[in-house]
């Protein structure tokens, strides 16, 4: 455990008597059968259940209904575990129908796909909810707070997880990918199971539940996703 907590696997030659070798074969090895073990559990993705019971916390916590999360925290996360590879873009499983759909609506209006908090560098599209940049008005200055608050509170919850496990920050350690992947989702899926044995988690995993099934749609049916993840009076409206 000691490599997770950031140790330097060198550390280990004195009280151990494991070269720095063996001590990266068996982090390797051990965040193997982490994943291989508890991931359909601790590592899934979220379901129509899921994503609805982190729109009622996230709705409940900073008002915003409809929202799934931060930007760049799922970004950073999924920049670690590509281990700086030219990752595919996050909304992949939306635009591919591999994600289900959780409408849900704002002041009467009905929105199709989920959004992330942003500032003001992404562009307009309707899965994005940025902060105004030069407020005027006081219900507009109000927003920018409120938005300002959510995304700094989602990226300390993020930062809890890099203080336990001090190996996500050094993802750059002369590794393999497929190492370095296996340490990353083996750190989320560890502090999954804090999280849950503490009680704090949200959404929880039902054994039967449905998986959903990847599959390629149809030309039109991407190009209609893709049309509506990139409209920017969406964007606007909400």
């Amino acid at each position: 455990m000691d490599n997770y907590m950031g140790e330097s696997p060198d550390t280990m030659d004195d009280y151990m008597g494991m070269s720095e070798i063996t001590a990266q074969e068996s982090l390797y090895k051990m965040s193997k059968g982490v994943v291989e073990t508890f991931g359909d559990v601790y590592l899934r993705k979220p379901l129509l259940h899921d994503t609805q019971e982190l729109y009622a916390t996230h709705e409940e916590r900073h008002g915003f209904p409809g929202m799934i999360g931060s930007i760049k925290c799922t970004l950073e996360m999924e920049k670690m575990s590509s281990s700086m590879e030219r990752a595919s873009s996050i909304f992949d499983d939306l635009l591919n129908g591999k994600a289900p759909d959780a409408p849900f609506t704002v002041n009467g209006n009905e929105y199709k796909f989920l959004y992330y908090l942003t500032d003001g560098i992404y562009p307009p599209y309707s899965t994005f909810l940025k902060a105004f940049q030069h407020p005027v008005e006081e219900r507009d200055k109000l927003f920018k707070r409120k938005q300002e608050g959510a995304r700094k509170d989602v990226k300390r919850a993020f930062g809890v997880l890099k203080a336990k496990w001090h190996i996500v920050e050094r993802a750059a350690q002369p590794l393999d990918l497929e190492t370095l992947r296996y340490i990353m989702y083996a750190c989320s899926i560890m502090h999954n199971m804090v999280v849950e044995d503490k009680g704090r988690n949200i959404a929880h995993y039902i054994p039967t539940e449905p998986r959903h099934v990847q599959f390629q749609p149809e030309t039109t049916k991407y190009l209609h996703r893709f049309i509506d993840i990139q409209d920017a009076n969406k964007h606007r409206q909400l």
